[in-house]
This record gives C-alpha cells, sequence and structure tokens, in this order.
C-alpha cells in the first residue's frame, strides 16, 4: 500500500502516470479509426502494416494490464471515495478498463494532488498571517 501512495506523491510521477494512462487509449482509438478506414476501403493495409498493427496492439494489451493492476491497487488501497460513488467506480473500471482509467487518474489522483499542491505553495508563500510579500510585518493602519 505504502508503495503506490508513495509513488502517487511526486507531481512529476502524477504527470508521467497520466500520460502512460492515456497512450493506451489513444491508440486503441487509432487503432478503430484504422480498422474502419480499412473497412470502408480508405485505407488497403499491407503485410507488414498488419504485422506492425498487431504488435502494437499486443504491446498496448500488455500495458493496460499492468496500469489496470496498478490502477485496482490504488482503487482498493484509495478511501476518500465514498461509499456510493465507489460502487459506480467500481464498475466502471470493470466494464470500461481501458476509457475508465483516464477518468479515474484525473478525478482521483490529479485533482486530489494538486489541490494538495496549491495549498502547500500557498501556505509556504505566504508565511504567517501578519507577514506582507517580502516577509516584512504589516500595520492595521497606513502612515
Amino acid at each position: 500500500m505504502s508503495y503506490v501512495y508513495s509513488f502517487v506523491t511526486s507531481i512529476n510521477c502524477i504527470v508521467v502516470l497520466g500520460l502512460l494512462t492515456v497512450i493506451p487509449t489513444a491508440g486503441a482509438i487509432a487503432f478503430m479509426v484504422g480498422l474502419l478506414a480499412s473497412m470502408f476501403g480508405l485505407w488497403a493495409p499491407t503485410r507488414d502494416s498488419l504485422v506492425s498493427q498487431v504488435l502494437v496492439v499486443v504491446i498496448l494489451g500488455i500495458w493496460s494490464i499492468a496500469l489496470g493492476i496498478f490502477y485496482a491497487r490504488h482503487f482498493l488501497n484509495n478511501d476518500s471515495i465514498p461509499a456510493g460513488e465507489r460502487t459506480i467506480t467500481n464498475s466502471m473500471s470493470l466494464i470500461g478498463n481501458l476509457y475508465a482509467m483516464p477518468m479515474y487518474w484525473y478525478r482521483h489522483i490529479y485533482t486530489p494532488c494538486m489541490a494538495r499542491a496549491s495549498t502547500s505553495v500557498r501556505i509556504s508563500k505566504v508565511g504567517s498571517a501578519n507577514e506582507g510579500l517580502h516577509g516584512k510585518t504589516q500595520n492595521s493602519r497606513r502612515p
């Protein structure tokens, strides 16, 4: 449990995780567009292109399974999801796994992390309630 949360605390890791989550989804959409284009005669695939497409689909499939395991582990250890939303999120992740992962990432990983980051930056910039922008104490009345 601590490994998943320690990985998902850095902002850079969260952005990389988001990109790694979107790539298989974009690959699946591109594959479907290519498949529809070949069905309607807009594109004539060659033998080499079919082999490369199958290879890409296999790699994206393995990638998606690894991400699914990561997200399932994160989902099971995430106590911040309310009980009513937990059932919906669980159903979405099982039914639309490849397309639900980017939504889960945005909603339950990226947004809370950015909220924590903006709070910590605001606290470190502002300092105490009496300090101004340059660290000098402000008086309540002006001269």
